[in-house]
């Protein structure tokens, strides 16, 4: 989707992205990962172009909307994984990413508007059952 990913809005003719451009979407992504600094300032020096190209670029709502499609792309994959990780340890035991879980859903119920199934979900209180298997009658040897 690097590049590929073309943009049209009513009446305009369809967005694609320069290699320019795709390198600041990648060069964003770099900072984002290593905990960079996320900044004109601090990316457009890495790339040899000037702030003027990147404000150019920004005013060019077909550009904003391309580049916010692929940061959007790429944090719902991310977020997926990270929910189907925590999922996969609060099956096996891991009552933090229970808790995780419940407050992820908590949240997105609030976004979505109250339901019946999800209105009265507290994160703070949950109850953990643990399945222990019974020991060997030990009298018995």
């Amino acid at each position: 989707m690097l590049g590929g990913c073309t943009v049209a809005t009513a009446g305009t003719a369809p967005f694609v992205p320069t290699v320019a451009q795709v390198r600041y979407l990648q060069a964003l992504r770099d900072a984002l990962e290593e905990g960079r600094r996320v900044s004109d300032r601090a990316i457009c020096p890495r790339l040899r172009m000037s702030r003027a190209t990147l404000w150019d670029w920004r005013q060019d709502p077909r550009f904003a909307l391309w580049l916010g499609q692929e940061l959007k792309a790429e944090s719902d994959f991310a977020r997926d994984l990270v929910i189907a990780r925590h999922t996969a340890l609060a099956i096996k035991g891991s009552t933090r990413s229970a808790e995780f879980l419940l407050r992820a859903r908590a949240l997105a119920a609030g976004r979505a508007g109250p339901s019946s199934e999800t209105a009265t979900v507290d994160a703070r209180q949950y109850q953990v059952n643990l399945l222990v298997p019974r020991p060997p009658n030990l009298a018995g040897e």
